[in-house]
């Protein structure tokens, strides 16, 4: 291919990593040579000792013109990785380019710089082979992972890549591409193998993190895998072992971002938490993610707290997981209307170490939930107010009764959207609250009815009545959801007649 061929698929980087044809360039390199290889290595920054006295001048100009037009930030850097750089002809590199370009890379010159040999290695064994297998582990963003790790094309696959590989599917459950996506420096290269296993066997062996628990955990932060175990991961695990966490390994399982904090903010946060908010120990173990939260964060909900009077009240998590308008609502007993919020400096302006609140300010917030829609609430109002009607006498609205499924299908809408919204926390964390705050809103009204249907059975429905047994049965079974379920497979001929709309007789 010729030289302006492949110019034609060089890119000229832009602020964004843009697409730009950089033409001057291609003149550039079909200019006139200087009179010297020196002359010509002073004109681009190199040092007279990056080529031999007897290289081709008109060469190397041409050759470092060409790596100039594609981007490479830094020659001298590229020469001093790979001293045959400059040897190379421009036409030679027009494969590799096409390649990468093929994986969605614009940005060809970073890579260049980083790994200069990208652009001497084979094709097909060193590149496609392997992108080849990163796709069948499971990396989506091929293109992504070799800018990241451009290294990547000079790796050997039986000496860098297997024994990563084979070593990482020992362990059961683990997402695989995954952790490749998140890690492309962390795994592959020499002695790669080694670190993985020291650092896996630490959490097993020393942080007592059951195995079989490993997949879970490494899914919530692949990164663990690539902290330094002895300057980084020991001294946290012995400084959270010292504070008088008795379950370290809970707290590491449940969240294991909290060893990728320095120790100096971890001793900040917990001496916040337990000092200034008055916060046990065990409180930190059962919710191990306070620790992750910015101690700004920590003091102004704290001061928040304080400032209205309810500093020792509620949970940790409920306190720092909650968004703004339901905390200052539910939890600190404020109108949302207009929230207090305490400042977060001292009067010299530096950060209050206590956290207490010097300057408050006033943050206007909505009156209500962001998410909530009075018009649904209009539409499910509706629906229960046909259904009422249908049963009162069903000849003033005979399809009444599509009521219930017009408010199911509503609410099965507002469900799900809340579902999208899923916070950053684990499924199980997610769905026990999801549930807990559906029972804590319906269980109340649901036992006020049932004891109060109840009670007016009994003052006024004759003993022997021959239902009034049914009666009792479906208020208990009601007490648990199952009364649809009730009468579903329960004898009720009385109620089962259906109506004329899906009636076949």
């Amino acid at each position: 291919m010729a030289l302006t061929s492949v110019a034609l698929r060089l890119l000229q980087r832009s602020s964004r990593g843009g697409l730009l044809l950089r033409r001057r360039g291609l003149s550039a390199a079909s200019a006139a040579p200087a009179s010297s290889i020196t002359s010509v290595l002073e004109k681009y920054g190199l040092p007279p000792t990056a080529a031999a006295p007897s290289a081709n001048a008109a060469a190397v100009e041409r050759q470092l013109c060409f790596l100039k037009v594609l981007g490479v930030p830094n020659l001298a850097s590229a020469v001093q990785r790979d001293p045959q750089l400059l040897e190379r002809d421009p036409r030679a590199s027009a494969p590799h380019i096409d390649y990468l370009l093929s994986l969605g890379i614009a940005d060809i010159g970073p890579i260049v710089g980083r790994c200069p040999q990208v652009l001497s290695c084979d094709v097909n064994d060193d590149l496609h082979r392997k992108v080849a297998i990163l796709r069948a582990l499971g990396v989506r963003q091929t293109g992504r992972f070799v800018e990241n790790c451009p290294r990547f094309a000079i790796l050997d696959v039986e000496a860098d890549m297997r024994p990563s590989i084979e070593y990482l599917r020992s362990i059961e459950g683990l997402d695989l591409g995954k952790v490749l996506n998140e890690l492309p420096n962390a795994v592959f290269g020499a002695g790669r193998k080694a670190r993985l296993e020291a650092t896996v066997n630490y959490l097993v062996e020393e942080c007592a993190v059951p195995r079989h628990r490993l997949a879970k955990m490494l899914a919530r932060w692949p990164a663990l895998l690539a902290r330094d175990l002895e300057a980084d991961l020991k001294p946290k695990v012995a400084w959270l072992k010292s504070v008088g966490l008795t379950s370290v390994e809970h707290v590491i399982e449940r969240n294991p971002r909290v060893l990728g904090s320095s120790l100096p903010t971890l001793q900040a946060k917990h001496a916040f938490l337990t000092t200034v908010w008055k916060r046990s120990v065990s409180e930190l173990e059962v919710f191990p993610q306070s620790l992750t939260y910015s101690l700004a964060y920590l003091r102004k909900r704290h001061g928040f707290l304080k400032l209205h009077g309810r500093e020792g009240k509620g949970r940790l998590h409920r306190l720092l997981r909650t968004a703004d308008v339901l905390f200052a609502k539910k939890l600190a007993g404020v109108d949302p209307t207009l929230v207090v919020t305490p400042g977060l400096a001292t009067k010299t302006g530096k950060d209050a170490p206590t956290g207490e609140p010097v300057v408050p300010e006033r943050v206007p917030l909505p009156s209500s939930d962001a998410f909530y829609r009075p018009d649904i609430d209009g539409l499910r109002a509706l629906a229960v107010g046909a259904v009422i009607v249908y049963h009162l006498d069903s000849k003033y609205l005979p399809g009444g009764f599509v009521g219930v499924d017009i408010f199911f299908v509503i609410s099965g809408y507002v469900v799900a959207a809340s579902l999208l919204r899923k916070p950053s926390m684990t499924a199980s964390e997610y769905f026990a609250g999801f549930f807990a705050r559906r029972a804590k809103r319906l269980a109340p009204a649901l036992s006020v009815v049932v004891f109060v249907t109840a009670f007016l059975l009994a003052m006024l429905v004759p003993p022997y009545v021959p239902s009034l047994d049914e009666y009792y049965t479906s208020g208990l079974v009601a007490l648990a959801g199952g009364a649809n379920v009730y009468y579903c497979f329960g004898t009720h001929e009385d109620r089962a007649t259906a109506p004329a709309l899906f009636n076949a007789s």
